[in-house]
């Protein structure tokens, strides 16, 4: 496999990496010194060196050879897509293009490299000799420290701000493999690159939907989902009934204020008036006299009806003489 040159770099490439079926469980750690507060998780002792241990990293090629010391960088994953198991991407980069973190192997042209390092707090960093690692600055959980032997590491159970070796240690630091993972466009599957142009046009489309308050929106925009257009419909009748309601009692209440506008004719009975007398009959009593006249004026009679005080009584004439009766019979007894 072939292990190219990059700016006076040689760039070991380790193999592909595009499932994340492997999974890391690596959790011992080495302690740096008998009395140092570090650590490095996913080593090994060789005749008593500490040194990477190829069964904490994801499968490699055969003819990768082993690294030389302890997380001081092994090469590429190439073509690498994703991150393993019990790792996160915590870093990216492209070549000529945007980066997040200085990566020790640079890229080639139209690559994009991906930085992995475990879940838990991890993060990733450059030591002193520009060499990328994954650092846990206060682990939160308990985890086994050991020490590099001719006879193996030999480890004990420890937690931040215990006891290790009769020293308390209150803070401590636990450094993890880097994975650098790199690929081109033309390694992703399909599906993926489908879904990064997609991702790319609409990023597109926003920035020059942004840069242009103009542009009209997609008629699409303006399509209603069956839930808004049922409730549509039933806010239209719901609004229909309100208002035919409100119609029906407005026309109540006007024509109740209508009855109550109208006048009230109150009827009294007028008084029957003495009219006076006709001409002809001062007296107005009498023989001959005529009727007096009252009527519906409203008003009382002047007062008093005066008697005529010269009428005497007098026999009516007849003008059948008069004759004797003939003789009265009488029963006898």
């Amino acid at each position: 496999m072939a292990t190219p040159v990059i700016l006076g770099t040689t760039r070991t490439n380790l193999g592909p990496l595009t499932t994340a079926t492997w999974t890391y469980s690596c959790t011992e750690v080495i302690q740096q010194c008998g009395n140092c507060d570090e650590g490095w998780a996913a080593q090994t002792c060789i005749s008593g060196v500490v040194t990477d241990n190829k069964q904490c990293w994801p499968p490699t090629a055969a003819t990768v050879p082993p690294t030389s010391g302890a997380l001081i960088g092994w090469g590429v994953y190439s073509p690498g897509i994703v991150c393993p198991g019990g790792y996160t991407s915590a870093a990216a980069a492209t070549h000529g293009g945007t980066s997040d973190f200085d990566f020790q192997y640079p890229l080639t042209a139209g690559e994009t490299a991906i930085g992995c390092c475990p879940k838990g707090g991890f993060s990733p960093i450059l030591d002193v000799n520009s060499r990328q690692t994954c650092v846990q600055f206060k682990p939160t959980t308990s985890f086994l420290v050991g020490s590099c032997g001719n006879n193996g590491p030999a480890y004990t159970p420890f937690t931040v701000g215990g006891t290790l070796n009769s020293t308390t240690y209150n803070s401590f630091s636990v450094s993890a493999p880097f994975f650098q993972a790199v690929y081109q466009a033309s390694d992703l599957p399909a599906s993926s690159t489908h879904t990064q142009s997609s991702s790319s046009s609409s990023r597109s489309s926003s920035s020059s939907s942004s840069s242009s308050p103009t542009t009209k929106p997609s008629d699409n925009s303006h399509a209603l989902s069956a839930g808004a257009t049922a409730g549509i419909a039933i806010g239209s009748i719901l609004a229909a009934i309100l208002i035919a309601t409100a119609g029906f009692c407005a026309w109540r209440a006007r024509k109740k204020r209508h009855v109550a506008e109208l006048p009230h004719t109150t009827y009294q009975p007028s008084e029957y008036k003495y009219s006076g007398v006709p001409a002809g009959n001062p007296g107005g009593v009498g023989v001959g006299a005529a009727p007096q006249h009252w009527g519906y004026d409203g008003s009382a009679p002047p007062g008093p009806v005066a008697v005529n005080q010269n009428y005497y009584p007098a026999e009516l004439a007849n003008a059948t003489p008069p004759a004797e009766l003939g003789p009265s019979y009488r029963s006898t007894e």
